[in-house]
Parts: C-alpha cells; structure tokens; sequence
C-alpha cells in the first residue's frame, strides 16, 4: 500500500471538519438545509476524488471507496455525516498517530 500523501491527509481533515460543521448546524441551529448542503457537496466531493484517481491502492483512495459504499443507501443526514466525519477521524488518527485537529 503506498503512503498517504500530504494533500491527501490535508483533504481528510477538511472532509472531517466540514462534516462536523454540518452536524453542528443540525445539533446547534437545527439549520438542516445548510446541513443537507454541505453533505451533498462532501459526497460529490468523494465521488469526483474516487473517479479522478488512478492511484486505486492508497489507503486514501480506499478510505474513500469504503465511505461512499457506507453512505449507499442511508436516507438520515445525520447518520451520512457521522459516517464521514468517523470515518476520516480514524484515518487521520491512523496516519499520523494523532487524532489532534491541529496538526
């Protein structure tokens, strides 16, 4: 398996941090629509990065395929962006052996 790029890692921690501002919107504002938004553009996001790669035996690009596959079929909002924040905290906290938003 080939090593997780800068760019990638800085990718997953956008993934996480704008999935996580969409669950604050639903917990704080209940501003669902905003929420709703910015799930739509993080799967389109995942999508295009999937489609785009040629590099199908990076932990990224698999991190990703399995997100996508976890989102098939789930109707709650919610479950989608836990999905994909859970699912970018353990990658991150994997490859850098931090968990730290930080870094």
């Amino acid at each position: 398996m080939k090593q997780t790029t800068p760019y990638q890692l800085e990718r997953a921690r956008t993934y996480r941090a704008e999935a996580q501002r969409a669950i604050e919107y639903i917990l704080s504002n209940d501003d669902f629509n905003k929420a709703k938004l910015i799930l739509k553009s993080l799967k389109r996001s995942i999508n295009a990065e999937i489609n785009m790669s040629d590099d199908e035996d990076s932990a990224y690009v698999k991190l990703l395929a399995a997100i996508n596959q976890d989102l098939d079929g789930k109707k709650d909002a919610f479950f989608q962006l836990e999905i994909i924040r859970n699912g970018f905290f353990k990658f991150i906290a994997a490859q850098t052996g931090s968990s730290d938003a930080n870094r």
